[in-house]
């Protein structure tokens, strides 16, 4: 340690150097210990507001579903079997299961937000997209901003690295992983992005930026849509929705298609869908604490995707009448 050269004795400098410190730090603890907990006391609420909404909504989604299945299996115990009544009752129940779970995730979606408030005077955007056949999908986003697209999850770094690992993916400097060739999405111009980056991984221009990601047009409307800005983030956070991580009975196992893993495709199966997060500032996640709540959040929303698949995929009733009209899935293409 260097001796500091100065009119004073080194003992009395000393001496006051570390009364101050104990100053100071008795101040700093103080001051951390009642910031801490107000931190952990808003966290602990937000929690337990957000499991108790869970539970009686859970507890209400379930009945409701089995109210609206209900008339499918009475229809098909008839000798007659109305075939316009039948297709009436797998449509209600379609369509009942889907609104039920887009408003369950949208109360859940604005609890989320209080987790990350006051981090940035930008709110983070939220999604939830499913993963079926290898093809990912939006099946639900509170502020839709340009027209869902549809495509392997191969097309997308995020939902491929959760899909080759069953875990989170995260990336806080979505430019620059871009420049380094580690981060591939559909909607971004990639090569536009590595022409207009700067060595330090900025641009001249944000707007150099916002114009690197890509228009879309509507199936139906052939309307063009230039993305939002709010839309163009610079950090990801992807979370598995799946019941990797669960200890499951076989027979469980069995009746949702859920597979034991012993090889890659059998982990693609095992994921129903992604939670994202998203941000239009770089180094927005902190990724101890963030990916911890994204896995709480994600894991009581896979419970209202179960619940709907067990009403409808997974019952036999429900996919017995989809052959018997002949119904056929929306291309969800654009």
């Amino acid at each position: 340690m260097a001796t500091e050269k100065n009119s004073f004795h080194a003992s009395t400098i000393l001496t006051n150097a570390a009364s101050k410190r104990q100053e100071l730090a008795k101040c700093h603890v103080r001051f951390d210990f009642f910031q801490l907990y107000d931190y952990h006391e808003s966290i602990v609420k937000l929690f337990n507001d957000f499991i108790c909404f869970n539970q009686g909504e859970l507890a209400q989604f379930n009945f409701l579903a089995g109210e609206f299945h209900k008339p499918l299996k009475d229809e098909l115990r008839k000798e007659v079997i109305n075939t316009e009544v039948l297709r009436n009752h797998f449509e209600n129940l379609t369509e009942k299961i889907s609104k039920l779970t887009a408003e369950a995730f949208n109360s859940n979606c604005q609890t989320i937000e209080q987790y990350f408030i006051d981090r940035s005077k930008n709110p983070p955007r939220f999604c939830v997209k499913a993963n079926k056949d290898g093809r990912v999908f939006d099946i639900f986003r509170p502020n839709p901003e340009y027209f869902s697209l549809t495509y392997s999850y191969k097309d997308n770094t995020g939902c491929e690295s959760v899909v080759d690992t069953g875990k989170y993916y995260i990336c806080n400097n979505v430019p620059k992983a871009i420049q380094n060739e580690e981060y591939n999405n559909p909607r971004i111009d990639c090569i536009k992005v590595r022409r207009r980056i700067r060595d330090d991984g900025t641009f001249e221009n944000e707007n150099d930026w916002y114009d690197c990601w890509q228009s879309n047009s509507s199936s139906e409307t052939n309307e063009i849509k230039r993305p939002h800005k709010s839309s163009c983030y610079k950090s990801t956070l992807i979370i598995p929705i799946t019941l990797l991580r669960n200890k499951l009975d076989d027979s469980f196992r069995s009746h949702f298609r859920i597979p034991k893993l012993n090889n890659q495709m059998e982990i693609s199966r095992a994921i129903y869908g992604f939670f994202c997060i998203d941000h239009v500032e770089p180094n927005y996640f902190n990724e101890d604490l963030d990916v911890k709540a994204g896995y709480i959040f994600a894991d009581i929303m896979s419970l209202y995707i179960i619940t709907g698949l067990m009403f409808t995929e997974y019952s036999g009733s429900y996919n017995r009448v989809k052959e018997m009209i002949g119904y056929k899935e929306e291309n969800t293409d654009v």
